[in-house]
This record gives C-alpha cells, structure tokens and sequence, in this order.
C-alpha cells in the first residue's frame, strides 16, 4: 500500500525529484515530503526500511532537518541515499552540534554531530586519510558548513566565534551542512 502511494505521488512529479526527508509539519515548499506520520508529506515512509521508494539516480535535491540524530544506521542510511541521489545532487542537512545541549537532552537522540562527521561520507577525504575498514560506499562532498549560533554569539566577531567554538559547551545549537553527490559515469 505504502509503496502504491510512493508511485502514485512519484507519477506526478518530474524526475530529479526534490525530496524533504522526515519533514514533519514543516515541509520544504517545491519539495516532495517524506515522513513516518501520514499526516504529514505526500509520501508516507520510515526512512530506516531499505529500500526506500525512490528509483536509482532520481533525486536532484534533498533537505533533512533534525531527522540525522534519530537513525539508528546512519551509513545505512546514506548509503540509501547515495543510491537515490543523480549524480550532483544537493543534499541539506541540519543536526544539533554535538557541544550543544539539544544535542543530549532528547533521549531519542542516538548520537552526535561535529563537522567532522560528514567527511567519513566522502570518498576522496576517506581515501586521503586511509580509513579503508568502513563499509562506507558514498561520495558525498561537503560544499559548505553553518553554525547555527546561540544568540549570545551572533553578534561576535569571527575571531571570538572561532575561539569559542573550540572552547566552550552551548555556543552553537545546530549545524548545516550543504553536500553534493559524486558518481562515477556508469
């Protein structure tokens, strides 16, 4: 039933699809929402069932908003988006930094996000640092990082900002990570 829907709602749409991913009731205008909750989004779907609705190579643009911190895997997770996105593909995520409380109050939580973390999903990085081991398959490259700031800290200076953030708890609530997707020519 779930995946008639998918198909339904797909068959709608022009291919790349632009997907908001666990959008909740602040679905991305222009994009197809995807969420657990029916309510919510056009196509109903756990993000934690592989695989996911979507064809090979058909996502051009993904937004996914405080879901990352939920997956129990989260390169199982990326690998399956890897496997939707076309080559080029934009992918948005913000999670809660991992100095921020917001990080560890919400018991569902089930880890942590630095800057660092979205590097083990990208190929060259994973290549220049020898990390071999990981069953990771992805080349997702990181485009650009936002800190979303505490309002103490908005008005600081670069210099107190970069300090800070090395230095102390609760001076960044989330971060934005703007990815784009590689493949090789097939």
């Amino acid at each position: 039933m779930l995946i008639e829907r998918a198909e339904r709602v797909l068959s709608t749409k022009s291919s790349p699809y632009a997907l908001d991913l666990a959008c909740g009731d602040k679905k991305k205008e222009g994009y197809i929402g995807v969420d657990i909750n029916p309510r919510f989004g056009e196509i109903c779907w756990n993000l934690e069932q592989y695989p996911w609705p979507f064809p090979n190579n058909s996502v051009g643009e993904v937004h996914c908003s405080q879901f990352l911190e939920h997956v129990e895997d989260l390169p199982k997770f990326l690998t399956e988006l890897y496997r939707v996105c076309k080559n080029g593909a934009n992918i948005y995520f913000e999670v809660p930094y991992y100095t921020s409380i917001f990080a560890m109050q919400d018991p569902t939580h089930v880890r942590t996000f630095s800057e660092m973390t979205f590097l083990y999903f990208d190929k060259l990085w994973r290549q220049s640092s020898k990390i071999t081991a990981y069953p990771i398959q992805t080349d997702f490259r990181i485009k650009k990082i936002q800190f979303g700031w505490d309002k103490r800290m908005v008005d600081a200076s670069e210099e107190e900002k970069e300090f800070a953030r090395e230095h102390y708890w609760n001076v960044i609530a989330s971060i934005g990570v703007v990815m784009q997707c590689f493949k090789e020519a097939e």
